[in-house]
């Protein structure tokens, strides 16, 4: 039952309101009353929502709640693997065909959590993605392989992606090399800037050369330039 008096909005920032796992059930509640059907943003970072609370505000997306959702802020928020797999599986059966901001930097999530993420967009989530924040947490080779070898195979997957951040991770000279490779046969097809420092395997590869010339034959076509590389 929703109380009478349940918030309407469009924009919810309750940054470092420490709401712990209680406090993100109870939100996910009210937001499964519906009365926040039009939220276009949903700032929670530093809540100590931790993997439960993360998995409350997953049922919300799981029953509709965030159908609207623009951007969605979990950053710095203790939350693993378990967290992220709940997330996946909602974004997975409901796509999140609006959002196009998604951070989950300063958290826990390893190669379970982000293999997670290439099933679902494997199965056409996050459409819109404008946005990816994964820096600062602890995912290795096993979880960008999972990407390189699954979603990004295609360049269906995340078309208007510009911006990544994957740094501060564990990524070895394997992942790094394999995301190279992923860029330079066409993968997200829109990415501007990626960031890979902190990494073990970051200094090793030349993954702003591919990005660089990746844009300067888009901007070369677009002017009706004839390329040749004879």
């Amino acid at each position: 039952m929703c109380p009478d008096d349940v918030f309407k909005a469009t924009k919810l920032e309750l940054r470092f309101m420490r709401l712990g796992p209680t406090g993100a059930a109870t939100l996910a509640a009210a937001l499964q009353c519906g009365a926040t059907a039009q939220c276009s943003r949903l700032d929670l970072e530093g809540g100590r929502l931790g993997d439960k609370g993360a998995v409350a505000i997953a049922e919300a997306a799981d029953g509709g709640a965030l159908r609207s959702l623009q951007t969605l802020r979990l950053s710095h928020n203790k939350l693993g693997n378990a967290g992220m797999l709940a997330l996946c599986e909602a974004m997975e059966r409901h796509r999140m065909p609006s959002l196009r901001t998604l951070s989950l930097s300063k958290n826990r999530i390893g190669d379970a959590g982000v293999i997670a993420l290439s099933a679902a967009l494997d199965r056409g989530a996050l459409s819109s993605l404008v946005s990816l924040n994964l820096a600062s947490n602890t995912v290795g080779d096993k979880g960008v392989l999972a990407l390189c070898e699954g979603p990004w195979r295609s360049e269906l997957s995340l078309p208007r992606l510009e911006t990544l951040f994957l740094d501060a991770n564990r990524i070895g000279l394997a992942g790094c090399t394999a995301l190279v490779g992923s860029l330079a046969r066409g993968a997200l097809t829109h990415l501007e800037d990626i960031y890979l420092e902190l990494n073990p395997g970051a200094e090793s590869v030349g993954v702003q050369e591919v990005l660089a010339h990746r844009k300067w034959v888009r901007e070369t076509l677009a002017g009706g330039r004839i390329l040749n590389f004879e």
